[in-house]
């Protein structure tokens, strides 16, 4: 070990000196104090990224082909023939969305009827909360939580769907239809603006629901990698050519993401203030200890130890005092997300949030960033109280010992 490691272990935590003890511990606990706060918050951000994304991921295709101002029809086959042999492409299914009416008894709620292949990923068989998907009758349809709650319906009752559309070249409003459908399942996908408004049917049923034998709404897609769903829209707009486009599902919610991403900046930088006042700790405490060791220091430059070797002493100090209060911010964090997530308690309202739990996760990168902002800054705030202890004159420190 160093000597001037050595000295510096003894200055700060001298089991001789309950003062110096004090003021180090105190360095010691705003460090850890700042750390633990900024870990957790960017955990928060970085659960609810996660948890959100997951759900997409649950609820939204990976990819969505459709055609500019018109629906697919016979003509279009070519689309799905095109999307199976591209390299990375899982699955690829057509899907009807429209409109629709829900009225159960008095109770009359508007949403959306997505017709879809009864073999297809979406919605996930994982997102069945009650009941059955796909059930044993195709006419039986599949309803959100949340929108089953708001018309008072459950698995097993009868709902009625009303609609004014048609679908296909001549799409426009015609005479009211009406159909009663038995609810087969509900479904619970994650995200709260799905559960309100999403019904689920068999897409053969759902075209004749709206007059649309042969006419789709477009073709989703799933893919081996989701994460790369960005770069294959672009491949597949540029394919396909005019009218066709291709929208990933991270575009899709792009707002949301940018807004996360910004907030997780913005926070990371203003608690980063709680790090630099408890820097400012450290210099207290250091200026405080460069007094009260001012014998110590007079003595070991009369050994022959050099202003730098003091100022080098005084660096360890507060390296240690950094490094000591990080690793304690950072076991303080990990234990509350533990806990946290463990009994699972930050519940969110999913009708503001879209999400009603919040897992807790620690990313590397984050740890990284933090350790290395609270390490520069504990180092920085050392700088004054080098000076200070280096420029002693040892002769005016023992005059009077």
């Amino acid at each position: 070990m160093p000597f001037a490691l050595r000295v510096a272990l003894h200055m700060a935590f001298s089991p001789t000196g309950r003062l110096y003890r004090v003021i180090s511990l105190l360095s010691v606990a705003g460090i850890c104090v700042a750390v633990a706060a900024l870990v957790i918050v960017m955990s928060v951000i970085n659960g609810f990224r996660s948890e959100f994304m997951n759900s997409l991921l649950r609820a939204e295709p990976h990819l969505t082909v459709r055609a500019m101002g018109r629906s697919l029809g016979a003509g279009d086959a070519h689309i799905e023939e095109a999307m199976t042999g591209l390299p990375g492409v899982r699955e690829v299914h057509r899907y009807l969305l429209q409109e629709v009416l829900i009225a159960k008894g008095k109770r009359v709620a508007g949403g959306l009827l997505k017709g879809v292949s009864r073999d297809g990923p979406f919605p996930s068989r994982t997102s069945v909360a009650a009941g059955q998907w796909p059930p044993a009758d195709a006419a039986e349809i599949a309803m959100g939580k949340e929108l089953a709650a708001r018309v008072g319906a459950g698995v097993g009752d009868t709902v009625i769907l009303a609609t004014f559309l048609t679908v296909g070249e001549g799409s426009a409003l015609s005479a009211p239809r009406v159909r009663p459908f038995r609810i087969g399942a509900l479904l619970d996908l994650g995200v709260f603006q799905y559960n309100n408004s999403l019904t689920v049917a068999d897409l053969g049923v759902a075209q004749g629901f709206y007059l649309s034998e042969g006419q789709v709404t477009g073709v989703e897609v799933t893919l081996e990698e989701p994460l790369t769903a960005d770069s294959m829209a672009r491949t597949v707009t540029d394919s396909l050519g005019y009218p066709y486009y291709a929208t990933s599902w991270h575009e899709l919610n792009k707002p949301m993401f940018a807004m996360l991403s910004l907030q997780k900046r913005a926070l990371f930088l203003i608690l980063t203030l709680m790090i630099i006042v408890a820097g400012a700790n450290v210099i207290t405490g250091l200026t405080a200890l460069v007094s009260a060791r001012g014998r110590d220091i007079g003595i070991l430059m009369a050994m022959g130890i050099r202003r730098r070797g003091i100022a080098v002493v005084f660096l360890w100090i507060g390296t240690i005092l950094g490094v000591v209060g990080l690793c304690a911010g950072l076991v303080v964090a990990v234990g509350l997300i533990a806990v946290a997530n463990a009994t699972g308690l930050l519940r969110l309202a999913a009708d503001v949030y879209q999400i009603e739990h919040l897992p807790l996760q620690i990313q590397g990168l984050d740890v990284v960033a933090v350790s290395v902002t609270t390490l520069a800054v504990a180092i920085v705030c050392t700088f004054l109280p080098c000076v200070r202890a280096s420029r002693l004159l040892p002769i005016e420190i023992l005059r009077y010992e």
